[in-house]
């Protein structure tokens, strides 16, 4: 989780950026460093988290909620839901 300014796409390219080279150094030597994106926020968010995915060969995985499903049988018939 980052937290990055929505309003310029700069932002979030310079934190992922600056992310990927410390964890890169971090891990060096001891196993192949594999960071994946997941873009959740704002188009320019967005924007730039694709930008440093692109500069850097990240992977982008983007989640989608497909479907929400309720049982109401839980529901407790006394109190509160």
């Amino acid at each position: 989780l980052v937290y990055v300014s929505e309003r310029n796409p700069l932002d979030s390219y310079n934190t992922i950026s600056t992310l990927k080279e410390r964890y890169n150094l971090t891990v060096e030597g001891t196993y192949e460093p594999l960071v994946i994106l997941s873009p959740i926020g704002s188009k320019v968010m967005a924007a730039g988290a694709l930008m440093a995915a692109i500069e850097h060969d990240l992977a982008v995985q983007y989640i989608e909620t497909v479907r929400y499903e309720f049982d109401g049988s839980d529901r407790r018939e006394d109190g509160p839901p």
